[in-house]
């Protein structure tokens, strides 16, 4: 579907609705635009050029205007014409098209930002601050990171943002061989702002990742272990952020007793990692003595369960 469109500039709102294959694909267009999903945006000309995070990585788009008509083009799996990426790339184009055309010419000098900056009021760069990263998720993300404190507003704002950002990014449910790879790389993005939280939100956030990959892995061809080592490498993580909170040993008994029924009822082949965090974070006398009593309680009811007579099995422990 093509309309009319003398320029790039006088793109409206309303034609990226008249463009898109239906107004949800727009809606969801917008919302991939707000949420930063639109990347290495560049202007050549009458042709818009960028990089739109997408299910299963970053995908190719690129939107032009030729003899006054608009066309468009995406390498996503999508059969339709304008998909949400084409869209996306669209809203990020009318809403900042100004910024993009005033653009700096590359053979101006650079100027020396740090004394620009120190020659502007403190309200106008706490706006400019502000506008920024109203435009720019990845930036608002780690400027509420840098401020925040421990179970502060800033906290709740950055877990809100990361939280819609996974549950788009493992919304489907099924992966080829061929689009693991392209997963793995957009959540190791994700997972390097989760590793720039606070301890609390960054454990919480990681428990969540780790529960929804799984589920991903589970139903995909996951044959390289690119998942599998993604949730290695997040159920790490998570041990160092358990151990950074500094507990109170109630809550610790509470997560060596999840994290030991997961080990047992995992199928998917982390149970080393799982198992190593939870010898790695008790961190005290207490701790490891609880959970050296739980492992032999598990293990003793383990083999009673299969009719094995139990003697000094557990006196290694």
């Amino acid at each position: 579907m093509l309309f009319i469109a003398v320029k790039l500039k006088d793109i409206k709102e309303d034609d990226i609705i008249d463009f898109a294959d239906s107004a949800t694909i727009a809606g969801r267009g917008l919302d991939y635009y707000e949420n930063d999903m639109v990347k290495s945006f560049r202007i050549d000309g009458e042709r818009i050029i960028a990089k739109v995070l997408g299910n299963s990585g970053k995908y190719d788009t690129e939107v032009w205007v030729k003899d006054g008509a608009l066309d468009a083009s995406c390498n996503c799996p999508y059969e339709g014409y304008c998909c949400k990426h084409i869209s996306a790339v669209l809203y990020k184009w009318i809403n900042e098209k100004r910024k993009t055309i005033n653009k700096t010419p590359k053979t101006q000098q650079p100027t020396d930002l740090k004394k620009q900056l120190s020659q502007v009021e403190k309200g106008k760069l706490e706006e400019i601050l502000q506008q920024i990263s109203e435009k720019n998720g990845d930036i608002k993300v780690d400027i509420l990171n840098a401020i925040a404190k421990p179970h502060s507003n800033e906290n709740q704002a950055v877990k809100k943002i990361l939280q819609r950002r996974m549950e788009d990014l493992l919304s489907e449910h099924h992966y080829s061989y061929y689009e693991v790879h392209g997963l793995v790389n957009t959540l190791d993005d994700l997972k390097e702002r989760i590793l720039k939280c606070q301890p609390k939100t960054r454990a919480e956030l990681l428990q969540e990742t780790i529960k929804r990959t799984i589920k991903i892995g589970q139903n995909s061809d996951d044959s390289d272990g690119g998942i599998g080592s993604f949730i290695d490498e997040c159920i790490e993580e998570l041990g160092k952020a358990l151990k950074e909170q500094k507990l109170p040993f109630e809550e610790k008994k509470k997560i060596i007793i999840e994290n030991l029924e997961r080990y047992e009822k995992d199928d998917y082949g982390f149970e080393e990692g799982r198992l190593k965090l939870v010898i790695d974070f008790p961190k005290s006398k207490t701790g490891y003595g609880f959970l050296i009593e739980e492992l032999k309680r598990r293990i003793q009811d383990g083999i009673e369960r299969h009719g094995v007579k139990v003697g000094n099995e557990f006196d290694y422990l």
